[in-house]
């Protein structure tokens, strides 16, 4: 139920004088807030007027977030969503760098739901939960080669659960449905343990299947 209520991904459509920042959830897609202009006419034209519509999509974008960073897309016709990506580079070190751009038809609501059809989103929560996937077995690597904070193996895991040491239960989808797995996951949700089910068709899948696909980083060491 709380992973349902956070967003997939953040999708920022923007077209001069006009943005809307929407999360798309895994219910469906939700209108965040629209930032209009604050000129209009000659006004506008003026590059502070630019400037300054960007810099409160920026300050709209950072409210959303509310500090918690998500995958991001910027969609939207024309070059407006690029010049804005080179504002917010200069302002926001780091908040769109792997952000996907995609051309759009319109902007507004039209340009994120054309992002969602046209499979833009899908793919973007593809590469981020693959990044993810891969950032943490390669983590388990490491501390496994240092004899560090990582164990794996069914009878291993099972140790380490049984004394609360497991922060993050790593579980290949290829033998999620084994019972001594599933018995295992059981136990990672009573201890309130972080549980992530690796795709077996990515590089991270296959190198967890290597340690016999369940594996653990943990809280601390065990002797």
């Amino acid at each position: 139920v709380k992973a349902t209520g956070q967003p997939q991904v953040a999708v920022l459509s923007i077209e001069e004088g006009e943005a809307t920042i929407a999360f798309v959830h895994t219910y469906g897609v939700r209108e965040v807030v629209t930032v209009e202009a604050r000129g209009s006419g000659k006004s506008y034209d003026k590059s502070s007027g630019r400037q300054e519509f960007f810099g409160d999509v920026l300050a709209q974008y950072k409210l959303a977030i509310a500090g918690h960073p998500v995958p991001v897309a910027v969609v939207g016709p024309g070059f407006t969503k690029e010049d804005f990506l080179k504002f917010a580079g200069e302002r926001a070190r780091g908040l769109f760098d792997k952000a996907l751009i995609d051309a759009t038809s319109q902007g507004g609501m039209g340009g994120v739901q054309e992002a969602v059809r046209r499979g833009t989103i899908t793919r973007l929560v593809a590469e981020h939960r693959l990044g993810m996937e891969a950032r943490l077995v390669e983590k388990l690597l490491e501390e496994v080669g240092q004899d560090g904070k990582a164990t794996y193996g069914p009878q291993h895991v099972a140790a380490a659960l049984k004394v609360g040491a497991v922060e993050t239960l790593l579980v290949a989808d290829d033998i999620i449905r084994h019972p001594e797995v599933d018995a295992l996951m059981e136990q990672a949700a009573a201890q309130k343990a972080r549980a992530v089910v690796v795709s077996s068709e990515g590089d991270a899948g296959k190198r967890l299947l290597g340690l016999t696909g369940v594996a653990a980083l943990l809280k601390y060491a065990l002797s």
